[in-house]
């Protein structure tokens, strides 16, 4: 008989349903017609995946006719999105930061029936977040006249695909027209050294850069708060933050040696 599948994304320190209630560019829970796979794995081999859509109804739903069914023995995989390939260069869409944000459970076992990806066997962010948020001196407005803040790079070695001989961009997600916020998905390189990540933006036809160093922890949501001054970019806050904005740590990071914001 096939299994029942249950699926949900790992809520660890996330915050409420109010801040980002439709779900539209960031998953808080799987909504209609989302699509995840499943693989098996069986004395070491994993069997090709198995496709499920969630319904209308909230249930699982297998996309074809090849189910899952259990076997003694074996153990399941699942992850999100269903086709998940790499991080993509390009993120200013929904649909490619979606794309990007990389969820994948542990293998689970099942003794009657279901495949519970649930509780401590979610769905696990598997990247790195970066939030960028700029105000004006001493948080006075900025124009929200989109054209008068443009030429806005993000760049790092390995910043997409983790390559430490590759310098690489991307373009972040602005999810608000009118606030001057941007976040992006990164490789999460990780390790005791920092990455080095470099920032350049136009604003009022003046250049601004700098440079952020950030750890890129998996899993892990990193946002740096910079104040535009005169003809600098200057850092005003840095968090570790849950996946959708609640803070879990605030303040000088360079205390721990990994976590800092460098003008140049």
């Amino acid at each position: 008989m096939p299994a029942i599948i249950r699926a949900e994304i790992d809520t660890t320190g996330l915050a409420t349903r109010a801040d980002n209630p439709t779900n539209e560019y960031e998953r808080k829970n799987f909504i209609t017609n989302d699509q995840i796979s499943i693989s098996k794995i069986y004395n070491g081999s994993t069997a090709s995946p198995v496709f499920y859509k969630m319904g209308s109804d909230l249930k699982w739903a297998v996309v074809g006719t090849n189910a899952i069914t259990l076997q003694a023995g074996a153990t399941y995989q699942a992850k999100f999105p269903f086709d998940y390939s790499e991080i993509k260069q390009n993120q200013s869409t929904t649909e490619n930061y979606l794309a990007s944000n990389y969820l994948l459970t542990k293998a689970i076992s099942s003794r009657n029936g279901v495949l519970n990806f649930t509780g401590d066997g979610a769905f696990v962010h598997q990247n790195t977040k970066i939030t960028l948020a700029f105000t004006g001196h001493n948080n006075s407005a900025l124009s929200t006249d989109v054209s008068d803040f443009s030429n806005f790079t993000i760049s790092a070695s390995g910043l997409r695909t983790g390559k430490a001989d590759t310098e690489e961009q991307i373009v972040f997600y602005r999810p608000d027209a009118t606030a001057f916020t941007w976040c992006g998905i990164v490789f999460p390189k990780g390790g005791t050294d920092a990455t080095t990540i470099a920032l350049s933006l136009t604003y009022n036809e003046v250049t601004y850069k700098t440079t952020i160093s950030c750890p890129m922890a998996a899993g892990t949501h990193y946002k740096y708060t910079l104040a535009i001054k005169d003809d600098y970019l200057v850092p005003t806050g840095t968090e570790i933050t849950g996946w959708t904005n609640e803070t879990v740590h605030t303040g000088d990071f360079d205390i721990k040696k990994r976590f800092k914001l460098l003008a140049v």
